[in-house]
């Protein structure tokens, strides 16, 4: 393995970590938020997060511009650039919470208008919006300055501050829900608590840089430019992102129920926690390609760009054959029998699209750090329409399997074709090669898949007992099968045996 490959894997550590950690609380909250809340109010949250994500859309990609330019010029250590971009940036943000202030303010009215609310949640539904949102506008300014941190890599500190938020906030959750409170409580301590660690990864990002100055008077209109240059085509991204992970939610509300928008939010939630334990992998690949870029490293990022492609597939297939072969056993088990028989065919069909948003997922995030975002802005706005032509005109006649064969279609077109290559010709990698890694590990997983759907019908899955040793058996096999059969599984194998070993000496 590689210096490159371990920094980066070492980068990931801390990311990974928080992930697991979240995973575990959002297991059992879960369900305890389901059966404290009800089906209609959990699925009401389930929308006012969805609306939320769309605040994020009133950045237009300054964040992800200020991540690129943020590393770049601690590369060139550019103290005077760094100034510039970081005061543009909080210039910026605090106009963007003033028009998030105001939307959220006007969504809170329009509530009943848009949604199928009974009369009996309607105030508290109004009083989420607004909560939600204004704790948005608040963190808005700060994004400039925590955006230091995942410029300079520095994921061990951001990490840490999530970790203590969610930790203390889901306890404040059990503490408000068991004492009678309800959504709007839900909402403030979500709030407070997304609040307070934005602010304290500003802190720290504005102490890792010794002699930054942000003051209004340095944000040039030059700098302005060059950031929106690039920023512009973010933020057709995350036109493309929200439109394809929020309005989901949103259109089985208006279409269908509540009800049902609670139900799809489970399979979604799997594969959403399954994405991201790649996606904290990937992540650092943004600020990593802007700062070979600015050396000139290109060889050195076809490599890694391949590297990582494998790694990202390496880490979710296990993840796959668990929940394309159990997954609707562990719903059942896990919240209820209603939950688990609405998504029998989704979690199959989601499942399986995931497997190509999880091999180009490094592409992406490279192309990005690199600025290569025109046409890949492009490919993912028309995947994300797409997807939303297809659930509207399919719900009516297949209800949520119509939803998932919506949202699968679009996914592996774009991210098993279209984005692989483009990636080829800007980073300049053979398809062939990255096909050869894709095919590879896919076909080592396909057997193991089939040994789970025949223990599923082989044992009586009743109980979280013997549904964690067929898991067991699952993973240790695919382990097996990895280290035997591939070198990235055995470097990263490797790696994860010597983390072990420092952490227990």
């Amino acid at each position: 393995m590689s210096d490159t490959q371990k920094k980066l894997l070492k980068n990931s550590y801390w990311n990974w970590i928080l992930f697991g950690i979240n995973a575990f609380i959002a297991f059992w909250m879960s369900p305890f938020l389901v059966h404290n809340l009800g089906n209609e109010r959990y699925g009401f949250w389930t929308i006012a997060m969805s609306i939320a994500g769309y605040y994020g859309l009133l950045d237009i990609g300054f964040r992800n511009a200020l991540v690129r330019f943020i590393a770049k010029f601690h590369a060139e250590r550019n103290i005077t650039n760094l100034s510039q971009v970081i005061s543009l940036g909080f210039l910026f943000f605090c106009f963007a919470a003033c028009c998030t202030a105001i939307v959220s303010v006007l969504l809170s009215h329009m509530a009943p208008d848009l949604f199928k609310i009974s009369s009996a949640l309607l105030h508290d539904a109004r009083f989420t919006i607004l909560i939600v949102g204004l704790g948005f506008a608040l963190q808005f300014p700060l994004n400039a300055l925590s955006g230091i941190l995942v410029g300079l890599q520095r994921y061990d500190i951001t990490a840490k501050a999530t970790l203590g938020m969610i930790t203390i906030q889901n306890i404040a959750y059990i503490i408000a829900l068991k004492n009678g409170g309800g959504i709007v409580a839900i909402a403030l301590i979500h709030s407070a608590g997304v609040m307070l660690t934005v602010s304290y990864m500003s802190y720290c990002g504005v102490a890792l840089l010794p002699g930054l100055r942000v003051r209004f008077s340095i944000a040039s209109f030059a700098m302005f430019r060059e950031l929106l240059s690039y920023s512009s085509f973010v933020f057709v991204i995350g036109i493309a992102g929200r439109l394809f992970t929020y309005t989901t939610p949103l259109i089985i509300g208006a279409m269908l129920t509540l009800d049902s928008v609670a139900i799809y939010s489970i399979p979604t939630m799997l594969l959403t926690y399954a994405s991201n334990v790649v996606n904290n992998f990937c992540r650092v690949l943004q600020p990593y390609a802007s700062s070979k870029q600015a050396v000139g490293a290109e060889t050195e990022l076809i490599e890694t760009t391949l590297w990582s492609s494998r790694i990202g597939l390496i880490i979710y297939l296990p993840i796959f054959i668990f929940i394309y072969s159990l997954g609707h056993v562990f719903i059942r088990i896990w919240i209820n029998n209603t939950f688990a028989e609405g998504v029998v065919t989704v979690l199959p069909l989601l499942s399986v699209a995931y497997i190509f948003v999880i091999a180009a997922m490094p592409l992406e995030n490279i192309l990005m750090g690199l600025g290569q975002v025109k046409l890949l802005s492009l490919i993912l706005f028309a995947e994300a329409i797409v997807c939303i032509v297809l659930m509207i005109t399919l719900i009516p006649a297949l209800g949520l399997n119509g939803v998932a064969m919506a949202t699968a279609i679009p996914l592996i077109v774009s991210r098993g074709i279209v984005i692989p290559w483009y990636g080829s010709r800007k980073i300049g990698f053979g398809l062939k090669k990255y096909y050869e890694g894709f095919g590879r590990l896919t076909l080592l997983m396909v057997p193991l898949c089939g040994g789970g759907l025949l223990l599923r019908e082989m044992i009586p899955l009743n109980g979280y007992f013997a549904l964690v040793a067929v898991v067991l058996v699952i993973s240790i096999l695919w382990l097996l099968v990895i280290v035997a059969g591939t070198i990235d599984g055995r470097h990263l194998f490797e790696y994860a045996r010597y983390k072990l070993k420092a952490m227990l000496t």
